[in-house]
């Protein structure tokens, strides 16, 4: 097997020679030695390591200090990496644990790490479910608010039995915050001026480019849903805690708090070290790391019968475009990635529905509408299709859902924003302070239409007009037979307004709040599958067969299996390196395709 395993490798690193790639094997290298440092600390630090079995009794030690994303780039492990978690393998790993009889509880370090609210509520629902499995779950954090955001932090715990605080701490519970600049006057004294249109009053992603202030307008919308995100805090505080959620609220009022002030209002139960609670945990259990447990513990084998449903996501800007595959791709809603992803999932004779998870700001309206396209034509070959919002689903992003047979939402996610932006920048002024003269020569008469060197004529100025009102009413069409409701009912939400998911659930813009589950849930109920039956969760587009091995020499899996698929891939390896001859003797070459941008 090690000789298997040396060929391998050395023809991986003929491989990626012959096309200018090395940067992985010298990733790879990093992961052996980051693992190496990780082991080393594992042991340091009591905690077991990865050469040693699980324990029969343990406590998971979880630190979020990492911070938490919806996916990591490329897929690789946050063990190989030191990166951040990636929100679907804490899920995963949370409720298994609560099925396994080993774990008798979990510590969750909190206080650092970037949290989203939508995040939040998706961990706490895991974490809650955790608990109701007579599991215990404690919180430690050296201070809320020092090294990450003290509100959401404090939020997630309390999800938990208990809050410890370290002594030197502080609780900053204080609330949400929303501000931006407006630039309109130092872009004006640098002589550049933005020419935006917009559908309608509350549509303000332009407004810091074109204003001196937020917009009355803007203001409103955006003080409801922090108000909509304080209420679901307070909520949990007050079920948390057992008080009133006007108590709650008064205690979100009164923060920041040093740590006696914290344990006197009753949100936190203890002040200590981390070694102290550590040291309670290892009298009655062993400590075991959080990311050993994620690579070590024992997941049943699918049922191969079982039904599957297809799981694609959509993160990122929407943009037009194929995009690349690779592992280190950047992460953008290319709009053919995810049509050619529903068009497979929508031939394929296994999968009976699909999930798409959004999270994404919007943008190309072509973009948006090539992918909606590919949900209705899912749709129309007899699949039902549920979108799951992460984070944020707002513009393009509610656009590419609005066609789906389902939509469910967190309470805190972002979405609604049906409205349309558009313009450019005027550079004009700017090159006459620099005294750089622009000139050329164009053939039609709007050739100049998207240039920075000039201002839109009168009449140039009408037709982009013209143009965001036929984007806005073609919005406004698609929500409404999406959604089933009235254009002019769709017109009383929209103009850009932004919602949470809890006060898009009363309008009718999402059908039911939850995380990613409760969309899988909703999928097997349009599908007519049975509640309680096992589904295989397949993700769409599939994963090239390289970049699963490359993720798994990353979690350093050596059992037999991955030995077995090694030695599959040296098989598949070897018509390209009988090839690469010709790849030496030619050298390596590099292309720029032509762009076309406006």
């Amino acid at each position: 097997m090690i000789r298997v395993i040396l060929f391998l490798l050395k023809s991986i690193v003929g491989l990626l020679a012959s096309i200018g790639l090395l940067l992985v094997v010298v990733v790879l290298v990093g992961v052996f030695a980051w693992r190496e440092a990780a082991e080393t600390f594992d042991e340091r630090m009591g905690l077991q390591t990865a050469e040693q079995a699980l324990p029969d009794a343990m406590m998971l030690e979880l630190d979020l200090s990492p911070g938490v994303v919806e996916r990591r780039e490329g897929g690789f492990s946050t063990a190989a990496f030191g990166g951040p978690w990636q929100l679907s393998d804490l899920i995963a790993a949370i409720e298994d644990a609560g099925q396994d009889p080993n774990v008798e509880g979990l510590l969750l370090r909190l206080g650092a790490g970037e949290l989203n609210i939508a995040q939040v509520q998706e961990l706490r629902d895991a974490l809650i479910a955790f608990r109701s499995e007579e599991k215990v779950a404690f919180g430690f954090a050296e201070s809320f608010g020092e090294a990450g955001n003290g509100t959401l932090h404090y939020y997630l715990a309390t999800a938990l039995d208990e809050i410890w605080l370290q002594p030197s701490g502080g609780l900053d519970l204080t609330g949400f915050l929303l501000e931006q600049p407006y630039l309109r006057e130092a872009l004006a004294e640098l002589g550049i001026t933005g020419r935006f249109g917009q559908r309608e009053e509350y549509k303000g992603a332009a407004d810091p480019l074109t204003r001196d202030a937020m917009s009355p307008a803007v203001r409103s919308n955006l003080n409801r849903l922090l108000v909509s995100w304080r209420d679901q805090l307070a909520e949990a505080i007050a079920d948390h805690r057992g008080i009133s959620v006007n108590e709650a609220r008064r205690l979100i009022d009164g923060g920041p708090y040093l740590p006696a002030q914290a344990l006197d209002a009753g949100l936190i139960d203890r002040l200590a070290y981390l070694d102290e609670i550590r040291a309670l945990a290892e009298t009655h259990v062993e400590r075991v790391s959080f990311q050993r447990y994620l690579s070590q513990r024992e997941q049943p084998e699918p049922d191969p019968d079982a039904p599957t449903i297809a799981v694609i996501y959509g993160l990122g800007p929407v943009v037009l475009g194929q995009g690349d595959s690779s592992p280190f791709a950047g992460a953008d809603m290319l709009s053919g990635r995810i049509v050619e992803a529903l068009t497979a999932a929508a031939e394929d004779p296994e999968v009976e529905a699909v999930v798409l998870r959004v999270d994404s700001p919007g943008g190309s309206y072509a973009a948006s509408d090539a992918i909606w396209r590919a949900v209705a034509q899912v749709r129309d070959g007899g699949k039902p299709v549920v979108i799951s919002m992460a984070s944020l689903a707002a513009s393009g992003g509610y656009f590419v859902a609005a066609g789906a047979d389902r939509i469910v939402a967190l309470p805190g996610t972002i979405t609604g924003s049906i409205g349309v932006v558009s313009g450019k920048f005027v550079l004009a002024d700017l090159w006459e302070d620099l005294e750089i003269n622009w000139d050329g020569v164009q053939a039609g008469n709007n050739a100049a239409y998207w240039s920075s060197t000039r201002n839109f004529t009168p009449e140039q100025w009408q037709k982009l007009q013209t143009g965001l009102s036929a984007v806005y009413e073609d919005f406004l069409e698609t929500v409404a037979e999406g959604r089933g409701l009235e254009v002019t009912a769709v017109q009383e939400i929209a103009g850009g307004r932004v919602f949470t998911g809890a006060d898009a659930l009363e309008n009718g813009l999402v059908d039911a709040l939850g995380g990613l589950n409760v969309a899988v849930s909703a999928a097997k109920d349009v599908a007519g599958i049975a509640p309680d039956s096992d589904v295989q969760l397949v993700e769409f587009p599939q994963e090239p067969r390289f970049q699963r091995f490359l993720r798994d020499l990353a979690g350093l899996r050596t059992d037999a299996a991955t030995l077995v698929q090694l030695a599959e891939v040296v098989n598949r390896l070897e018509p390209v390196l009988r090839m690469m001859g010709a790849f030496e003797a030619q050298g390596p070459q590099m292309r720029v395709a032509p762009a076309l941008e406006q």
